[in-house]
């Protein structure tokens, strides 16, 4: 059998003993994928189910009436939002015809998302956001103690109902809550929870590309429900039931979100974590909020090298946060972890579209907000430790003490100690190897 002295350190073993990515794992992993891809089309559905295409001003035949003759004469439409009646007052538009060369219908026509009427798209998107923030709240501390698998499979279902229904609701308002119910379900359930299910199942060496794949599945597919039954080896030994595997062991597996913010390492971690997954959030979110003020056609216009350039970068930086997350923080909490960090994600995605607004004053204070909040968070990532090739932390005090006193600066100083080591045992080596060579020649 398999001795696990050690919960911290033998659990690596376990895996590596039982096959890091064998059909079992594959067969699961396929599973997460399929429950969670519908998260990322609800994402940013609004760029297409609610673009808003070029409008002008159209004047209603009340207005003729009401501020003028009956007729047109004397009306003039200034911009596409106000026009001058005959008594050379300035009114409000209340009517608009758009631009239907690439969208012959959207929420946005329907319900007219522009100029006074703006804030309704940037509070739609907002709405889901601001689900995801409750989910990731709630059902990330449902996860981490009630199990991974039945938070993942009520939100699965769930999505799957909201997902249909979004799409036939005819009221704006109606529209906006079920939005936000999906956000709950949709990337805070479903997404996250399956992905910390794949981050746990998974060996050390396989996580890094099953994490990265299991993003790239962020886009619309079937939804299929699981059916065989997970055996969560790193779930089980953080519960207490370690005795399940081998027979031994026994772990408190009361925790909360609080226990993140109580000692010191840990504390900063989880700071540092939240403000990164912030800026990643908002610079994403905002770089693909601002594509459709591009001139042209805004299908095309994506390939636009500097916005694709920065989506690249940025795209890859929240792949990257979604396993390092997972592989920081102790399994006791790492669904908390995953949804606390979601949660910042969420509020700056809520807070992108409001931000997009203020390019009514200058254009130039999205960019600007959003550069300052990347930068900052960039530098502070520096001082986050490696985890590539170190085993999962279990417990608080693994949680605590993994990482601590390693940073950027320290890995490389340390990497590059390595190579001058390992080039001075090669010199002694070579040196040795002569001496040897000496002494044969004289025997």
């Amino acid at each position: 059998g398999i001795e696990m002295a050690s919960v911290d350190n033998e659990l690596e073993e376990v895996m590596a003993h039982l096959g890091e990515f064998g059909k079992f794992q594959a067969w699961q992993f396929s599973l997460h994928i399929i429950g969670a891809l519908t998260a990322g089309l609800h994402m940013m559905t609004l760029m297409t189910v609610a673009a808003v295409p070029e409008a002008q001003c159209e004047i209603t035949p009340g207005e003729y009436s009401l501020y003028g003759n009956g007729s047109g004469e004397g009306f003039e439409v200034l911009d596409k939002c106000h026009f001058v009646d005959p008594s050379n007052e300035t009114r409000a538009c209340s009517l608009w015809s758009y631009d239907r060369t690439y969208f012959q219908s959207s929420r946005a026509i329907e319900w007219n998302f522009v100029c006074s009427q703006r804030w309704m798209g940037a509070l739609a998107q907002s709405a889901y956001m601001f689900g995801v923030f409750v989910g990731a709240v709630s059902l990330g501390s449902m996860a981490d103690k009630y199990g991974r698998k039945i938070i993942f499979y009520v939100s699965s279902v769930a999505q799957l109902v909201l997902g249909v229904s979004v799409a036939l609701i005819p009221e704006y308002y109606s529209f906006l809550v079920v939005r936000f119910l999906y956000g709950i379900f949709g990337s805070a359930g479903a997404y996250i929870t399956g992905f910390v299910l794949t981050m746990e199942l998974v060996g050390a060496s396989k996580r890094t590309v099953c994490g990265l794949m299991f993003q790239l599945a962020f886009a619309k597919a079937l939804r299929m429900n699981g059916s065989p039954v997970q055996l969560d080896v790193q779930k089980y030994a953080a519960k207490g039931k370690v005795k399940e595997i081998s027979g031994e062991g026994d772990v408190d597996g009361s925790h909360s979100a609080l226990d993140l913010l109580k000692t010191p390492n840990l504390r900063a971690k989880t700071l540092n974590v939240c403000l990164n997954w912030f800026a990643n959030s908002i610079v994403y979110y905002g770089l693909s909020l601002n594509t459709g003020n591009l001139v042209g056609n805004p299908f095309l216009m994506i390939a636009v090298g500097i916005v694709l350039f920065g989506k690249a970068c940025i795209a890859g930086s929240f792949a990257i946060i979604y396993n390092y997350t997972a592989e920081l923080f102790p399994t006791v909490l790492r669904n908390t972890a995953l949804g606390i960090g979601s949660m910042c994600a969420r509020l700056s995605g809520a807070l992108t579209p409001m931000i997009m607004l203020l390019d009514s004053f200058n254009p130039k204070v999205p960019a600007t907000v959003f550069g300052f909040i990347a930068l900052l968070a960039g530098f502070l990532a520096l001082y986050l430790p490696e985890t590539v090739n170190q085993p999962m932390p279990e417990s608080l005090e693994d949680g605590e003490n993994f990482g601590k006193g390693d940073t950027c600066f320290s890995s490389c100083i340390n990497r590059r100690r390595v190579k001058d080591k390992r080039a001075y045992e090669v010199a002694l080596q070579k040196v040795d190897d002569l001496e040897h060579d000496k002494d044969y020649q004289k025997c």
